[in-house]
């Protein structure tokens, strides 16, 4: 395995060999994974022959923490924590499109995504895909953000905002109104 000898059957028994013409390797976890060579010989001569094996695992990825409040101008990260073999790659999305910029930056930890100074572009789904040639699995995230009116309304828009800015003031000056009106009466 590995360019290492198989331990003696005394020392593992993970593995039969079938009087020496079969090996079986059952319930192969992926640190079996390796080149494995086996050599024959006889008296008509000898032969060589070499296999790698690569023993797979499927794939999952989860993304926490799941549901991230920040406030403006506040950092934020996510981390992904994957399981299977191999892992190739890990990319990050956000609402359906791959990131890139300061949040992804090489040379940092492919499964740590870091925003240094949150804003209101920010908000939303983050996605972090994993993958390799057999399998693809996703973890899912919120950013969502934190303040005065976010955290009433986490999905407002700043023309949403607006709107409801005037309807208050509408409200209020209506509830003063009535107030005055029923002190005339």
């Amino acid at each position: 395995m590995g360019g290492s000898p198989l331990p003696e059957p005394g020392d593992e028994q993970r593995y039969t060999t079938g009087g020496g013409a079969l090996f079986v390797l059952p319930r192969s976890r992926p640190h079996d994974s390796g080149r494995y060579l086996c050599e024959a010989s006889n008296s008509a001569g000898s032969s060589r022959m070499e296999i790698n094996l690569l023993v797979t695992s499927p794939l999952s990825a989860r993304v926490s923490p799941a549901l991230h409040t920040a406030a403006l101008g506040q950092p934020a990260h996510f981390t992904c924590t994957t399981a299977g073999h191999p892992v190739v790659s890990i990319l990050w999305f956000k609402d359906g499109q791959p990131l890139s910029g300061p949040a992804v930056q090489p040379g940092m930890s492919r499964e740590t995504l870091r925003l240094p100074s949150v804003t209101r572009d920010d908000q939303g789904i983050y996605q972090c895909f994993v993958k390799n040639e057999q399998d693809v699995a996703q973890g899912t995230a919120e950013l969502r953000l934190g303040g005065k009116y976010h955290s009433l309304f986490p999905r407002l828009t700043s023309c949403a905002k607006c709107l409801y800015h005037m309807i208050f003031e509408v409200y209020r000056a209506i509830k003063i109104l009535t107030v005055v009106v029923c002190f005339n009466i």
